[in-house]
């Protein structure tokens, strides 16, 4: 069967393309998908090692997510239902979408058989899978539900819900795949779209603190990463603040990593070592704002500020990728595949066709990582890794989605799917059975490298009890040995040691590890193993005794202080978290032992030290400050920085004001203070503006952050101000001191940034919008009289002002024949530049208002608008209602050589006031600084032909309705209690009051102009596409 498929986006931070047919691999790599055959060997795989083909269409269509079970079957999740409401031209299987069973039964290392264990439109679009034994649990927005085969035929008996009221129906940013830890619980996270989580029941679940489990910024935020019992029960909010990470992985230790997507365009999309009970840094936590806004610590690098990276409370990153559309993952932990992939995260990227491995490495108290390609096509850019398995036999298993795109509520394609299998050359496919009836069997099956067969084997053993304890106790103590010159009273901090080194776990190690946690679990000698682990000679062993023990019936404090003094920073790190909810008389004075051994320049030891300390931190601090702990010095000052106490307010202060540290320190110290609450906040404030001897622009941070109506309405303040706003010239805090004080007569200086072009585009409108709310278009109208260079300058950039009364003013100048008609032409731009704008220059042309000589010129702009509404009025104004002339087919389009250079101009003219490239235009769309390097040119094509097929997550369109009748058509970057912040098309972000909106509802369109090819013609057009594809990723 052949079809058509059209895929596309606003232009896009994913992939999309325009195909018909499906054929082979013939030098057309871009153009059409290859046969099953003909991708394998479009693959490249590292050395040492190769990649074959385990299952294709049509056995297997769209995997979602897959598991591996203890026979070596592949379990997938189809997509072929995906949001079918948005891709109508795809097929519809009405009796929903399947979970199949793959089974290679003649040993030839190929699928040849495929069972339906269970379909239905419940589990449309499923995101993710695990089978433990005869129970698979299931992943699909809004719920989880446990599937059981009772009789063991393969086919799912009964089905029963985990948890519900997720958000995210067939978003992939929901609710994603469970995995089974070595501790016993469950591990599962869900995307931005996820919002909520019920229990089975549809009741509200709390944290042990009372606190509502939902993404409300009290005080949990966007993404989330959970931990739970096998039914459920106990549920935990181990991380937040995420975008969408779509999959996490758990090591033997209990360490947790996740990858995670960023705002598509911006380059940042990260791999996180998920310590626990972690804020980050996604939206701010303080008021849940767009990453985007200002803030007086907003960071120069995208990453940084991108996920908060220098705000107090934010966990650090493990490592940022740049762009892609990050996948599943996997630990691996077998001891198939050569040396340097064991022990390393393995993951899926789909956006960027390939799968990764992250080699990392301990840093501290932390991690650090590299990356290399494990497997990827350059030539076959169907290739869509979603999911990376380990197999019984330690051979890898990839699901590929194989489709023209990813993300983007799009499916290019439903009939085609991959799995592929990675092993070492000649490594046939013969999983070896395990054994689960005899303790010792049990614990060989233990250190399989698959998560089906380990929690079979975890589950034996742990139903064994006491019967399974010597098989466990030997493989524990065989290769245990004692910190030199310790015991289990605690190993004391001294010279780096054993932690200097830090090699790659060997296999032993991750069998003892998880040994040890059924060990920790036998109800008579349970305590008497966690001794002997938290006097072990290696540190892993050591943290995960010290998780261990925080499921065991045990006085925490006690064991948290037998390694308060450990020479590991890990393992002081893995303690301290474990302190996050332990309310004890005795916990403040041991969280100072820790802190005591902060070095002043760990990342990770010092947010371990705000976790731990975060729900008593008065407590803590003034605990630390008995103890010792100097505030004077550097490590003294971070913590300072890091604290959330009142205590340490004034000493913060002192900090911010001296005159020693540079701009940034400043800022970041300010940022600090930002955090802290109440009177006792804007009393510090007040002393810091009045100070007489503070360093330079003390006084002005203190302003921004003051609250305008707690400051005395003296002469010495307004001379602060005035004194500050010197301070401050040339810099964005300029504009936003003078919008927080309302200081209208700063209005000529601030008309003096907006015809500045040498300012930057981001102030030149803020100061503009700061005249426009404080009520001074008088002034604008002022400059504009003057017809001149000014004017000219100002009456373009009146676009970005989005308000009734600039439209009149646009509207004035147009009009007005007194005006220059380039004036007049340059008003005619801007008011067809927006969205309100637009209907009221549609509105001069049909009521027969608009000048003669600017006809032609709103013709142009009127005809290729992109507001639907507006067009279809133009069109059948200007045209009958007839189309434009159609674009020709696909195939003569891509025949067409466009000009590289030429196509910069289109971009310039057509898309720049919507997308940046390396730092010129607007950002409105995804930044398409190296969209060659992720789409081809017939994607991009199709992405400017056809935007309507396809929008970025985060770019949905809303129209806002408010009180005052006015209605603002964009995206929302961010939304807090009091204020929502959406940006409209050209750029400009509204902080809109939520009290002042009546309604908001989701714009259908993409919010990307349609009939934009047509309008620029195919030479244009294909000019646009050449330059556009020149621009790869920067190394």
């Amino acid at each position: 069967m052949n079809k058509c498929i059209f895929y596309s986006l606003l232009l896009p931070g994913v992939l999309m393309v325009f195909s018909c047919g499906r054929g082979a691999k013939d030098g057309s790599a871009e153009r059409e998908p290859f046969s099953a055959e003909a991708g394998l060997e479009a693959l490249d795989v590292a050395d040492g090692l190769e990649v074959t083909l385990f299952a294709s269409e049509p056995l297997v269509s769209n995997p979602t997510n897959m598991d591996v079970d203890a026979r070596g079957r592949v379990w997938v999740t189809e997509g072929w239902n995906y949001r079918n409401w948005l891709n109508t031209e795809n097929p519809y299987r009405e009796n929903g979408d399947r979970i199949v069973i793959l089974e290679d039964r003649d040993q030839d290392g190929r699928a040849d058989t495929a069972k339906v264990f269970y379909q239905d439109t419940l589990i449309n679009s499923a995101m993710g899978i695990a089978v433990l034994g005869r129970q698979v649990i299931v992943s699909c927005s809004p719920g989880v539900y446990l599937l059981t085969d009772t009789d063991g035929d393969d086919k799912a008996d009964t089905k029963e819900l985990l948890f519900t009221g997720i958000g995210g129906k067939q978003h992939d940013h929901a609710v994603h795949a469970f995995v089974f830890g070595p501790d016993g619980k469950l591990y599962f996270n869900f995307g931005n779209e996820g919002k909520t989580i019920l229990d089975k029941n549809g009741k509200a679940l709390y944290d042990p603190l009372g606190r509502l489990i939902s993404a409300e910024g009290e005080p949990y935020r966007q993404g989330m990463a959970f931990r739970c019992n096998p039914d459920g029960s106990e549920l935990e909010v181990i991380g937040h603040n995420f975008r969408n990470p779509y999959e996490l992985a758990v090591d033997s230790y209990g360490s947790v990593w996740q990858t995670d997507n960023d705002d598509d365009g911006n380059r940042s999309t990260r791999v996180n070592y998920v310590m626990e009970y972690g804020n980050y840094g996604y939206s701010d936590e303080l008021t849940g704002a767009w990453w985007g806004d200002w803030r007086i610590n907003r960071e120069d690098s995208v990453p940084l500020r991108h996920w908060h990276q220098t705000d107090p409370g934010v966990v650090p990153n493990l490592l940022v990728n740049g762009a892609g559309s990050p996948s599943g993952l996997c630990m691996y932990e077998g001891q198939l595949l050569p040396e340097a992939y064991r022990g390393q995260l393995i993951h899926a990227e789909a956006g960027m066709n390939a799968v990764r491995v992250y080699p990392v490495s301990p840093d501290g108290a932390g991690f650090k990582a590299t990356r290399a390609n494990l497997l990827f096509s350059t030539e076959d850019k169907w290739f869509r890794p979603v999911d990376v398995c380990a197999a019984p036999d330690g051979s890898l298993m990839i699901a590929d989605w194989y489709d023209p795109g990813v993300g983007g509520h799009r499916a290019g394609d439903v009939e085609l799917g991959r799995i592929y299998r990675i092993a070492p050359k000649g490594h046939a496919y013969r999983p070896e059975q395990s054994a689960f009836d005899r303790p010792e069997a049990a614990v060989k099956a233990l250190a399989s490298p698959a998560q089906s067969v380990r929690y079979l084997a975890w589950t034996a053993l742990h139903e064994m009890g006491n019967r399974a304890e010597p098989a466990l106790s030997k493989a524990f103590t065989s290769s245990h040995r004692t910190m030199p010159g310790n015991s289990a009273g605690g190993p004391a901090v001294s010279s780096p040691s054993e932690s200097s080194a830090r090699e790659v776990a060997s296999p032993e190690s991750r069998l003892r590890a998880r040994v040890l946690w059924l060990l920790s679990k036998l109800p008579e000698n349970g305590k008497h193993y966690l001794e002997l682990a938290l006097a072990d000679s290696d540190e892993r062993i050591r943290a995960a005794a010290v998780r261990a023990a925080r499921q065991m019936d045990l006085d925490l404090v006690d064991v948290l202080g037998k390694v308060a003094d450990d020479p590991s920073p890990l393992v002081r790190r893995t303690a301290l978290v474990a302190m996050h909810y332990v309310n004890s008389p005795e916990m403040p004075a041991l969280w100072a032992r820790f802190a005591s051994h902060y070095d002043g320049r760990d990342p990770w030891y010092l947010e371990a030290l705000g976790i731990a300390a975060e729900n008593n931190p008065d407590a803590c601090f003034s605990a630390w400050l008995e103890n010792g702990g100097d505030p004077a010095s550097p490590a003294g000052k971070k913590i300072v920085w890091r604290s959330g106490s009142a205590m340490a307010l004034p000493l913060l202060a002192e900090m911010a004001a001296a005159r020693e540290i540079s701009d940034e320190e400043r800022r970041q110290l300010f940022r600090a203070i930002e955090f802290h609450k109440g009177k006792q906040k804007q009393e510090i404030l007040l002393s810091l503006i009045r100070k007489q001897d503070a360093g330079e622009r003390t006084a002005a941070y203190a302003l921004m952050l003051a609250e305008p109506e707690s400051l005395p309405k003296t002469f010495a303040m307004s001379q602060a101000i005035e004194n500050s706003l010197r301070d401050l010239e040339g810099e964005p805090e300029y504009i936003h001191l003078v919008a927080r004080f309302q200081l209208k007569g700063k209005s000529p200086e601030l008309m003096e940034i907006a015809l500045d072009t040498l300012a930057g585009q981001e102030m030149r409108e803020n100061a503009l919008n700061t005249i426009v709310n404080l009520d001074l278009t008088g002034d604008i109208r002022s400059v504009i009289d003057r017809d001149d260079e000014g004017s000219l300058l100002l009456a373009g950039l009146l676009k970005e002002a989005d308000d009734d009364r600039i439209f009149k003013e646009l509207q004035r100048i147009i009009l007005e024949e007194n005006f220059s008609e380039d004036l007049r032409r340059e008003a005619l731009n801007s008011l067809g530049a927006t969205w309100t704008g637009s209907d009221k220059l549609m509105l001069l042309a049909e009521t027969d208002r608009l000048p003669s000589q600017f006809e032609t010129l709103a013709r142009e702009i009127l005809t290729s608008t992109w507001r639907p509404d507006v067009l279809a009025r133009a069109r059948a104004f200007y045209q009958g209602g007839e189309e434009a002339e159609p674009l020709p087919e696909m195939s003569v389009l891509l025949s067409i050589d466009g000009d590289i250079t030429a196509g910069e101009t289109v971009f310039t003219a057509w898309c720049s006031s919507c997308h940046v490239i390396n730092g010129k235009g607007i950002q409105f769309g995804p930044e398409l600084s190296e969209i060659g390097a992720k789409l081809s040119e017939e994607a991009l094509y199709d992405a400017i032909i056809y935007p309507d097929k396809g929008i970025n997550f985060g770019f949905e369109g809303y129209t806002v309705h408010l009180k005052d009748g006015s209605s603002l058509t964009g995206y929302i970057t961010g939304e807090t209690a009091a204020e929502v912040s959406l940006r409209s098309i050209g750029g400009q972000t509204h902080k809109l009051q939520t009290a002042d909106i009546i309604s908001r509802e989701s714009y259908e369109h993409s919010l990307m102009p349609s009939g934009l090819g047509q309008a620029m013609g195919k030479n244009q057009l294909a000019n646009l596409v050449a330059y556009l594809s020149s621009l790869k990723s920067r190394k």
